[in-house]
């Protein structure tokens, strides 16, 4: 959500963020293929191509070395794109959710010769679907209605969350973004605990800590167009067996932010919004209404208002 409002509200990244950007796209496209073909044998998935294991090596040994990162070689472009271009790998990847493996990788692999081309810059649409793992705390400051404000992105990972939990008591609005997409699939660090039970976990601790007791909190249920396509293939009755409302997305919107409101104990106000992180225009909109709702409150607070 963090690359969005930069997008939006700030002049996008220099030309030294780009080239990092540019790095975690060759980092997301090398590990996102690797991902797709080593869950080929668990799928009984195997490739008739007789090039087949000499590409996977190719890409990885490319991958051993973040170092290698800084450039996407055209040998390693061909090897990916024949892998990609493999009907067994695309079949491996319509059932990711059984395996590790980003939704946005497609979005690279279906654009190699673009991202191999030596001149190659990351474009505001690559920003938004490569993935790195947030660590620490990261801020973000932009002026929104001449008012000066600063976010502060944090990670979602176990391993993360003691960090800045304790960080936050003096913030006037809380920003919790769930990507409900992932309702059937399951966390890295373990392999088993369903990433959307995770999301509700981490959601009721961190709202309800007393360090956000004076703080409303905006809930974002992100990924909602990959949400609409999924409902229609995967009922939501692989993770909550005695949901009663069939593949229809109304309901299943309806019934996973109830699960949100249930676990909310704090006596300040819950706002919730629907949302596509690389959607720019749409997010540009509910956050623009969000800031609006917390400088309004906050002006009450201090009786300004």
């Amino acid at each position: 959500m963090t690359p969005s409002l930069r997008i939006l509200h700030n002049d996008g990244f220099g030309k030294y963020e780009l080239e990092q950007k540019r790095s975690v796209v060759f980092n997301n496209i090398a590990l996102g293929i690797l991902e797709i073909v080593k869950a080929m044998p668990d799928l009984n998935l195997i490739s008739n191509n007789p090039t087949f294991e000499s590409y996977v090596e190719m890409v990885e040994r490319y991958a051993q070395n973040d170092e290698h990162f800084l450039t996407f070689p055209k040998d390693i472009a061909h090897a990916v794109k024949c892998l990609w271009s493999d009907e067994t790998v695309k079949e491996a990847f319509q059932h990711r959710s059984r395996f590790q493996c980003s939704d946005s990788v497609a979005h690279f692999l279906d654009s190699i010769d673009r991202v191999a081309d030596p001149a190659y810059t990351p474009t505001n649409q690559d920003i938004l679907h490569a993935r790195v793992a947030t660590t620490g705390v990261v801020e973000f400051k932009f002026k929104f209605n001449d008012i000066n404000f600063a976010i502060y992105d944090v990670g979602g990972q176990r391993s993360e969350r003691r960090k800045w939990i304790h960080f936050f008591d003096n913030v006037n609005g809380l920003l919790f973004v769930a990507a409900i997409s992932e309702y059937d699939q399951t966390c890295r660090e373990d392999n088993e605990t369903n990433r959307l039970v995770e999301a509700l976990q981490v959601f009721e601790e961190s709202v309800n800590n007393k360090c956000f007791l004076k703080t409303s909190t905006i809930l974002f249920l992100n990924k909602i167009d990959l949400f609409r396509e999924k409902i229609k293939k995967v009922p939501l009755t692989v993770l909550y067996k005695q949901y009663p409302g069939g593949m229809d997305y109304e309901n299943a919107i309806k019934f996973i932010r109830s699960r949100f409101e249930k676990v909310y104990r704090n006596p300040n106000s819950l706002y919730v919004h629907e949302t596509c992180a690389t959607d720019t225009k749409q997010v540009q909109k509910l956050f623009d209404a969000v800031l609006d709702r917390i400088v309004t409150q906050n002006l009450k607070e201090t009786g300004m208002v």
